[in-house]
């Protein structure tokens, strides 16, 4: 049976930008696990690695136990953290729209 479990929360923090009247978001990141399938989706504009690192750590999955990254569409806040230097050891990203 597939699992899901929220590692990072979705927020939407106004004034949290650079400018005045800015606003910061980020989206909900997800874990699925299913058979040989453990999926990070959307992981994007998260407050540091440790908001994806630390719940993986927890629910005992390791970064190179991770086997795909599922980003929902192309905004920033969906997909932003999948091609960072710390990214997952994943073999595929699926972009599911533009």
């Amino acid at each position: 049976m597939a699992r899901l479990d929220v590692l990072s929360d979705g927020f939407v923090d106004v004034d949290g930008g650079i400018t005045p009247g800015s606003i910061r978001v980020g989206s909900t990141v997800s874990l699925i696990r299913d058979g040989d399938l453990v999926a990070i989706v959307d992981p994007g504009m998260v407050t540091s690695r440790a908001a994806i690192l630390d719940p993986l750590a927890a629910l005992g999955v390791s970064v190179d136990d991770v086997t795909d990254v599922i980003i929902s569409h192309h905004h920033p806040d969906h997909g932003n953290a999948y091609g960072v230097p710390w990214q997952f050891a994943a073999r595929t990203a699926t972009l599911s729209r533009p």
